[in-house]
């Protein structure tokens, strides 16, 4: 019997699966039976009749750990060249497959030493291979002719791989008949499981592949979105914008105020004031409350005027006292007092031929509404310590947040002065007057703040939230709001990120000051609940300006109910009376 004959009979009666009960496990007299997951446990010099098998065995388990762990074609095919050449004890091995003209092609090929030989022109017979190749069975040969090296190959063995029929493995031997029919068999085998282990890496590698170019499509969808996304808001954007402009140009509006956001009925109809008076030189006095955004009106009624090209000055006359004030409005000369080095011009100088603005006027002290009556019947300025008369020619535009009609009345502001200033009065709407103006302010806040590279957003929980506020700061809260969640988010500003002076009005009303917390002790519930109550209304009352209608919706209360709780617990004493 040949060699490999005997090598192959010799595992017959082992079980390779265990637990199994066939004839193939019923050991023969005086040899155990073996089973796979033993042959790492086994000594093998206790059993050296099945020795070589065993070996045999545990060498193909280790070459095919070293398939299943290969991770790319290039490695798994060497891997399985080296394996062929143990397996067999082959000189050489080759990978061939079919080449034009019905020719060989060696495709890969490795030495008994594990190095790659040159795949020019191998030394193989074509005609057994391309019968393999074509989808015959395995074929043993000696006496090869046709070397690359005359006789120094006398056996060769050519397998298929039935999985993948265009392969084939080609083994030589300088030793003639140095391959068997078990050698066959087991090679045969053994490129099953190659060309299984080729398709697994061809799999990896094609899910790979396929995993990259979806990563790559979805990054190339990411950027389409956020290009689409900027390209909607930028024509939103503009639509919105041409609305407005329409919305002007419908109104009879000789001026598109660009600057100004919300095209609100409130916001319009003191557009529509501005746009009336820009043209003329007459003196405007702008009324509202702080924040409401009377300056930008300044401003816009200066840029669509005659004197556009010329200065916009503006000064707050609450934020300086009286000598401050009077030094920076009229100017001085030197030596005037202390310090005071040189000449300096004044506002009004430096206004001269376009447009000053002073706001909170109602807070000028009466000696300063006397100088600044006499330039505006004269149109000439005195600088302080000087007396150098400088003509003028300024519009000034006021701003106040004060009843100014009625500090006539109490003697604090000249009447003369007042019917000067106020012209032509513009009422600047708040902002609770003009919730439909909050989406667009918010867009307009939240782009100002995407300019250092964040994308700013909120829910339209969040747009809700604020839209339901009645914003006792105006505009300029708002603002303030926005800058404080956006600080505060990742990006998108949830309702949950806002103050809970929005999110809870009364309840934060209701929070007495530090230090300031009624005392329980001695006092019974009625008490305590009249006390917060009594505070909760008071509260509520001086955000709105003692505005009954604005403090019961506030409040959920009616008006009726509202003016009951100020009888009842004394409030309608401390109510201002105009």
């Amino acid at each position: 019997m040949p060699e490999g004959s005997r090598r192959l009979s010799a595992l017959e009666g082992f079980s390779s699966v265990p637990g199994t009960e066939t004839p193939a496990e019923t050991p023969r007299a005086g040899r155990p039976r073996i089973l796979f997951e033993n042959l790492d446990t086994i000594g093998l010099d206790e059993l050296p009749d099945v020795a070589h098998e065993l070996r045999t065995l545990r060498r193909i388990l280790d070459l095919n750990k070293r398939l299943a762990r290969a991770q790319s074609e290039d490695q798994l095919l060497d891997a399985f060249l080296d394996g062929a050449l143990s397996l067999v004890a082959a000189e050489s091995a080759l990978l061939i497959g079919p080449a034009e003209q019905e020719g060989v092609s060696v495709l890969r090929s490795r030495d008994a030493g594990g190095a790659s030989t040159s795949p020019t022109r191998p030394a193989i017979d074509s005609a057994p291979a391309r019968r393999v190749l074509g989808g015959g069975g395995a074929e043993a040969m000696d006496e090869v002719s046709g070397a690359s090296a005359p006789g120094s190959v006398r056996s060769a063995l050519v397998v298929p791989f039935q999985a993948e029929r265009r392969l084939a493995l080609w083994v030589a031997s300088r030793e003639e008949g140095a391959f068997a029919a078990a050698d066959r068999d087991l090679l045969s085998v053994y490129c099953e499981q190659a060309a299984l282990a080729l398709l697994r890496v061809r799999l990896i590698v094609q899910n790979q592949r396929q995993r990259d170019e979806l990563i790559a499509a979805a990054a190339d969808s990411r950027r389409l979105n956020v290009r689409l996304a900027e390209a909607l808001e930028r024509r939103t954007a503009e639509l919105k914008d041409a609305r407005a402009d329409l919305a002007l140009v419908d109104e009879g509006f000789a001026h598109r105020y660009p600057d100004v956001v919300g095209r609100g009925p409130a916001m319009i109809a003191a557009l529509r004031q501005v746009d009336r008076v820009a043209a003329t030189s007459v003196p405007v006095l702008f009324e509202g409350e702080s924040g409401t955004g009377k300056e930008l009106l300044a401003r816009a009624l200066h840029a669509s005027s005659e004197r556009s090209s010329a200065r916009f000055v503006a000064e707050n006359c609450a934020a300086l006292p009286d000598t401050l004030l009077e030094n920076e409005l009229f100017g001085h000369e030197r030596g005037a007092f202390t310090g005071a080095d040189a000449a300096a011009t004044g506002l009004f100088e430096r206004a001269d031929g376009g447009t000053l603005f002073l706001d909170e006027v109602g807070d000028m002290s009466v000696n300063l509404q006397k100088r600044l009556l006499r330039v505006l019947q004269e149109g000439e300025v005195r600088r302080v310590g000087g007396n150098t008369v400088h003509k003028v020619d300024v519009r000034v535009v006021t701003a106040t947040n004060r009843d100014l009609s009625g500090l006539v009345k109490e003697g604090r502001f000249r009447e003369d002065l007042y019917y000067r200033l106020a012209v032509v009065k513009i009422r600047v709407p708040p902002l609770r007057e003009r919730a439909e103006d909050i989406p667009e302010l918010c867009e307009h806040f939240l782009s100002r703040l995407g300019k250092d590279g964040r994308p700013r957003r909120m829910t339209q929980a969040t747009l809700a939230a604020l839209v339901r506020y009645s914003w006792p700061g105006n505009i300029r809260q708002l603002e303030n709001e926005i800058r404080r969640a956006a600080a505060l988010s990742r990006g998108t500003i949830e309702v949950e990120g806002l103050s809970r002076e929005i999110l809870d009005p009364v309840a934060a009303l209701a929070e007495a000051p530090a230090g300031q917390s009624p005392s329980a002790e001695g006092r019974d519930l009625k008490d305590l609940v009249e006390e917060l109550e009594t505070r909760v209304v008071r509260r509520m009352l001086e955000r709105e300006g003692w505005n009954i209608t604005r403090a019961a919706r506030a409040l959920g209360l009616s008006r009726l109910g509202l003016r009951k709780k100020l009888r009842r617990y004394k409030l309608d004493t401390e109510e201002p009376r105009h």
